[in-house]
């Protein structure tokens, strides 16, 4: 399989441009830096250690927010799996000018 860090890739979702995409104050921020991994919660991942940094394709992700969520995929009307949504920033890469995150955070708090 493939990996993103330690997280196994099960599933890869390509948008077309003018695709509605979910507008948040961190996705108008940093556009197309910003990276979406959702991974299913259950007894051995909720013990798991979150990689806050991931080196991937050339690129250097740092971990920005995590947030868990009932799975809209599941279809079962009593058993509603947990999702935790981590979301990525791309500070370093090919092509890329790299930026420090914490500077990058602490100057949307001043």
């Amino acid at each position: 399989g493939h990996f993103f860090g330690a997280h196994n890739i099960s599933k890869l979702r390509l948008v077309d441009d003018d695709e509605k995409k979910e507008i948040s104050l961190l996705s108008m921020l940093l556009g197309t830096r910003m990276i979406t991994c959702d991974k299913t919660l259950n007894s051995r991942s909720k013990a798991e250690k979150l990689e806050t940094v991931i080196e991937f394709d050339g690129g250097t992700f740092n971990l920005v927010s995590g947030k868990v969520y009932d799975d809209p995929e599941c279809g079962h009307p009593f058993i509603k799996p947990q999702v935790l949504r981590l979301i990525y920033a791309q500070t370093d890469g090919p092509g890329l000018e790299r930026f420090s995150l914490s500077d990058f955070l602490l100057g949307i708090a001043d």
